[in-house]
C-alpha cells in the first residue's frame, strides 16, 4: 500500500526557485516548506490594516495588535504609497490602532500589512514542546551603487521559545546595507546582501547586485550548508546557488531559494522564495510561502513572500532596488 503523509510531514519539492531545469511538481502539494497536517498558528508582530487616516501630523492605522509606544515596524502594501514605511517608530498604540507620526496625506481605499521587526515575545500554549517554524530574513537594500538581495529562508522543527527575531530590512545608502537576520530557536534565516556590499556573514540571502563597472556580489552559504551562487560580472549574470549571486553592469541576478540582486538598467533581479532587486528591470519573483502562488513584482524592488511593496522597495523578504529591502518574517506551526 502507498505510504501516507504523517503529520509534519513535506508535502512535495518546489523547483522552480531551487537551482534545477525541473519547472514541475510531482504532485498536488505546492511546497516543501509547509508542514503536513500542521495550521499556521503565529506570524509574530504581523497584522492586517484596514482603514488608514491622515490628520494633523498624525497618521493612525487600525489593525488588530500587540504594539507599544517605540516599537519598530515596517509597513507595506496600503494604495496610497506615502502611507508605507520601512523601520519606522510607533508613536502610540491600542489594541485596535496604531499612530505614525508624519505629515504624509492621502485617501485610503484597501491594502495593508504590518510588521514589527526586532525581537519579539511569544506565548505558545501549555503542552506545545516542539513547533515547526519557518523564518524568511530581511531584505538587502538598495543605492547608487547596486541593489540587494532576496532574505534568506530556513525552516525545520525546534524546540518552543517564547520570544523571537524578525529581522528589519536593509537601509538605503550609496551602498545599500544587509538585510537583518529572523530567528527563532534554532532556525535561523539572514538577511540579503546589500548592494555594493560583499556576502560571507553567516546564514545571509542573496547576494547584492552592483554598478556598470562592477561586479556584483555572491551569495553566500545557506543555514543548510548549500553554497551561495557566484557573482556576476559585467558581463555575466549571477550565478545560482541557495542565494543567488549579485550581478554587475547590465545583467541579471542569480536564482536560488533567494534570488540575488540585478545590475542596473536594463539587467533584473534574481528569482527564488524571496525576490532580488535591481536598479534597472524588473526585480525578481518570489513565492507565497502559504499559498504556494508566483509573484510577479511590478517595480524595481524584489518580490517577498506575501506582497509586492512600493515600485523601488523590496516586499516582505525581497531585496530593495534603488531603496529599503523588505522586513524579515517569522511563521510558527503546531
Amino acid at each position: 500500500m502507498k505510504e501516507q503523509f504523517i503529520r509534519g510531514e513535506a508535502g512535495s519539492q518546489v523547483s522552480e526557485w531551487n537551482p534545477s531545469a525541473i519547472n514541475t511538481t510531482s504532485n498536488p502539494f505546492t511546497s516543501s516548506i509547509l508542514p503536513y497536517g500542521l495550521q499556521l498558528r503565529q506570524t509574530p508582530g504581523q497584522s492586517i490594516i484596514t482603514n488608514v487616516v491622515a490628520s494633523g501630523g498624525t497618521i493612525t492605522y487600525t489593525a488588530a495588535n500587540s504594539y507599544s509606544a517605540g516599537d519598530i515596524v515596517s509597513i507595506y502594501g496600503t494604495n496610497v504609497t506615502a502611507f508605507n514605511f520601512y523601520n519606522t517608530a510607533i508613536a502610540s498604540a491600542s489594541s485596535t490602532q496604531f499612530t505614525i507620526t508624519n505629515a504624509a496625506t492621502g485617501t485610503y481605499t484597501s491594502g495593508g500589512i504590518v510588521q514589527k521587526i526586532n525581537s519579539i515575545s511569544l506565548t505558545i500554549p501549555n503542552g506545545i514542546t516542539w513547533v515547526y517554524a519557518i523564518c524568511v530574513g530581511g531584505g538587502g537594500g538598495g543605492g547608487t551603487f547596486g541593489a540587494g538581495g532576496g532574505g534568506g529562508v530556513a525552516w525545520g522543527w525546534t524546540l518552543a521559545s517564547s520570544s523571537c527575531l524578525v529581522g528589519g530590512g536593509g537601509g538605503v545608502s550609496s551602498s545599500g546595507g544587509a538585510g537583518g537576520i529572523s530567528r527563532y530557536g534554532h532556525i535561523i534565516a539572514g538577511g540579503g546582501g546589500g548592494g555594493g556590499i560583499t556576502g560571507g556573514l553567516p546564514y545571509l540571502g542573496g547576494g547584492g547586485g552592483s554598478y556598470s563597472s562592477a561586479s556584483g556580489f555572491a551569495g553566500a552559504t545557506n543555514y543548510y550548508g548549500i553554497s551561495g551562487g557566484s557573482a556576476g560580472t559585467v558581463s555575466v549574470n549571477g550565478g545560482l546557488g541557495s542565494g543567488g549571486g549579485g550581478a554587475g553592469g547590465n545583467n541579471i541576478g542569480g536564482n536560488g531559494i533567494s534570488g540575488g540582486a540585478g545590475g542596473n538598467t536594463p539587467g533584473g533581479g534574481g528569482s527564488g522564495i524571496t525576490g532580488g532587486g535591481t536598479v534597472g528591470g524588473l526585480g525578481g519573483t518570489a513565492i507565497n510561502i502559504l499559498t504556494g502562488s508566483k509573484i510577479t513584482p511590478t517595480g524595481l524592488g524584489g518580490a517577498g513572500v506575501v506582497l509586492n511593496a512600493a515600485a523601488t522597495q523590496g516586499g516582505l523578504g525581497g531585496g530593495g532596488g534603488s531603496n529599503q529591502g523588505g522586513a524579515g518574517v517569522v511563521y510558527l506551526f503546531y
